[in-house]
């Protein structure tokens, strides 16, 4: 601890773990869609580089290595640090490669009434690989997008309210079929942990003889 350089990469380190115990609280809980999952590590991307450039500049968002240099005669910034940066980033551009949905599809499950009726290349592809119909999609989102009563759902109730019970099959079934295909995704593993859990409590050593049926019925109540 005597040692200015390693007391300021441990600084650092509290700095970039706090960023990173952010990003892992807003991915849990209730009601996460896949589009709240990817709209955060998005955004957390996005915060790498603002943190590359800072680290080379202010501090800004280094509060506590910030606080010891100013109080350390030999504290300072580095390469260790722009290095661990540099991996982070690399590291999440190559676990989520393959969670890249179309930005637009997920604009459309959260509000369709900004989104646009024309598709790109790699949105065509996502519909034709779940079997919906391009044509008749962009005029199902026309008509929805001219409902007053649909925006005011949405306003007030949320996107999963106006989907799955004022937007019907019938009516438009392509659009309703994107929206539950997009919001039925799971983001994470909460909710198959969180079932694990219920399970473990329900299902003690006193009630061994539980049948399967009867725990599914209390896995549903609970």
């Amino acid at each position: 601890m005597l040692d200015d350089k390693f007391v300021s990469e441990m600084c650092f380190l509290c700095d970039i773990f706090h960023h990173l115990n952010v990003l892992n609280l807003g991915l849990q809980g209730r009601d996460k869609t896949v589009a709240d999952v990817v709209e955060r590590l998005t955004a957390f991307q996005n915060k790498l580089d603002m943190f590359s450039s800072d680290l080379s500049s202010r501090l800004l968002h280094f509060p506590t290595l910030s606080g010891f240099i100013k109080s350390s005669q030999c504290g300072k910034v580095t390469k260790v640090m722009s290095d661990f940066l540099d991996n982070l980033k690399h590291n999440f551009a190559q676990r989520f490669y393959d969670f890249d949905i179309p930005k637009e599809l997920l604009h459309v499950a959260r509000n369709p009434f900004t989104s646009t009726p024309n598709t790109s290349p790699k949105t065509a592809a996502f519909l034709e690989l779940h079997g919906i119909d391009e044509g008749p999609l962009q005029l199902e989102m026309i008509e929805i997008q001219a409902s007053g009563e649909f925006k005011d759902v949405l306003l007030e109730k949320g996107c999963t309210e106006l989907w799955t019970k004022h937007i019907v099959p019938e009516m438009f079934p392509n659009m309703k079929k994107l929206a539950i295909c997009v919001l039925t995704m799971f983001g994470s593993t909460y909710t198959c942990e969180s079932a694990f859990s219920h399970m473990n409590a329900i299902k003690t050593e006193n009630r061994m003889s539980l049948t399967k049926e009867h725990l599914h019925h209390c896995l549903r109540i609970a």
